[in-house]
Formats: structure tokens, C-alpha cells, sequence
């Protein structure tokens, strides 16, 4: 599973589970 920094953007990760947004 990978991580976002708080750059203030959202980023969507492909995980082995899925998908899921993060926003920083």
C-alpha cells in the first residue's frame, strides 16, 4: 500500500485490495 504527502491534492492508489483516495 502506498502513501500520499500533504502536497494539498487528491491522489488515487491501485492497491492489491482496491482503490482509494487520499487528499493532503
Amino acid at each position: 500500500m502506498m502513501l500520499a504527502t500533504n502536497r494539498g491534492v487528491a491522489v488515487t492508489f491501485a492497491t492489491n485490495g482496491g482503490f482509494y483516495v487520499t487528499t493532503g
